[in-house]
């Protein structure tokens, strides 16, 4: 119970806490066996993946009505939520425009 709640704790901090985490689990798994630590290993790989390339940039392009591609390029270039705030303002302002006219 102590180490799920370390790893819901870690996984709130941005960026390395759900990182940190995965190496946490895969040494404890790695007390298990040998077998389980690499399979704990690929599971984190393929989770951060799903998560990171697939579920993120939908749910925030939906959020922000911008596609999920250009979020993914965006954050991928670094300093990513600056560029869709810009991106999603001027999406806003031009609807504003066009409706207006």
């Amino acid at each position: 119970m102590l180490p799920a709640i370390f790893v819901s704790v870690l996984d709130l901090v941005p960026i390395v806490g759900s990182t940190i985490a995965g190496v946490v689990v895969a040494a404890v798994a790695f007390t298990v066996s040998p077998l389980a630590c690499i399979a704990t290993i690929v599971f984190f790989i393929v989770f951060r993946f799903v998560e990171d390339y697939l579920l993120v940039p939908r749910i925030i392009g939906r959020a922000m009505k911008v596609p999920a591609l250009i979020t993914v390029v965006m954050v991928s270039m670094g300093d990513g939520f600056r560029l869709l705030r810009r991106y999603a303002h001027t999406s806003e302002q031009h609807l504003t425009d066009v409706a207006g006219a």
